[in-house]
């Protein structure tokens, strides 16, 4: 949790606790003047924190999620205070507001304004405290697929639920590849795989033609699988719009991601066990 963070919750709850003291010093007792101000200040601290931390300022780019992929709002930050962590924070400003009316009477001094400004100050520091300890190295992701890929997605990666989709989209990136690329090159490393949005590409071995793939098919799955190089030449035949995976960032996902790792894979082996039957009816028709 940064510093900001910190400061607001802090500033605001003091702040309530005072009003909160100046407009009921002298209506309630002193223990439930304390009581109120706390819980205000917790609830409203938390409020105002959310409203500030999710409006102002641009997403920060996280370790393994590229740029490319907050622009395109394949997922976003949730930045906010979870509701549970808020209720939480009430509970414990009791604790606070009890302390503050102790710290007020040894002090010699039980004015009003202080036991709010007090139970405000002491509620906000319980709460600090929560968020430390809730706080994790990585912000948490709430689901925002690609509108226009969305569906494609879904029919794909069978198995998989949205979350763990935007899960796996962090480790890759969406790209616009222009007609004539070379996706992958016969006999040479490869060290990507993409995964077909939109467009066509034609697919080579040793010169001749052997298919071609369009969107929800995958190139460099045998590459991959295998850490081989290339098994054939995949070369753009019209503008292709691919998700794609480089193999060092796609593996190291997948080290934290088992049951999607188990998945992917699984998608990757019936894809090569389609093109292997492709291919074989392909090589039975020359041969006849």
């Amino acid at each position: 949790m940064t510093s900001v963070n910190l400061l607001i919750v802090l500033v605001v709850g003091t702040l309530v606790g005072t009003f909160t003291g100046l407009a009921l010093g002298g209506v309630v007792d002193n223990l439930y003047l304390a009581m109120i101000a706390g819980i205000l200040a917790t609830i409203i601290a938390g409020i105002v924190r959310n409203t500030i931390m999710t409006r102002v300022g641009a997403e920060p780019e996280l370790p393994g999620m590229p740029q490319l992929m907050i622009i395109y709002s394949a997922v976003a930050i949730d930045r906010r205070i979870p509701l549970r962590v808020i209720a939480y924070s009430a509970l414990a400003s009791l604790a606070g507001s009890t302390s503050a009316v102790l710290v007020a009477t040894q002090s010699g001094v039980t004015s009003s304004v202080l036991i709010g400004t007090l139970a405000g100050l002491f509620s906000g520091i319980l709460m600090a405290i929560l968020l430390l300890a809730y706080d994790i190295p990585r912000p948490k992701l709430s689901l925002r697929l690609p509108e226009a890929e969305r569906e494609l997605l879904r029919s794909v990666f069978t198995g998989l639920d949205d979350a763990q989709i935007a899960r796996l989209l962090v480790a890759g990136r969406f790209n616009d590849i222009a007609k004539g690329t070379t996706l992958a090159e016969e006999n040479k490393p490869l060290e990507t795989l993409f995964f077909i949005c939109a467009g066509h590409v034609k697919v080579t071995v040793a010169g001749r033609e052997v298919a071609h793939l369009e969107k929800g098919n995958f190139v460099g799955e045998i590459a991959f699988l295998t850490e081989k190089p290339a098994t054939a030449t995949v070369v753009a035949e019209d503008s292709v719009r691919a998700l794609v995976f480089e193999r060092a960032e796609l593996n190291q996902f997948f080290r934290n991601e088992a049951e999607v790792a188990g998945l992917i894979y699984q998608l990757l082996g019936r894809e090569l066990a389609q093109k292997i039957k492709v291919s074989n009816i392909h090589i039975s028709e020359a041969a006849f």
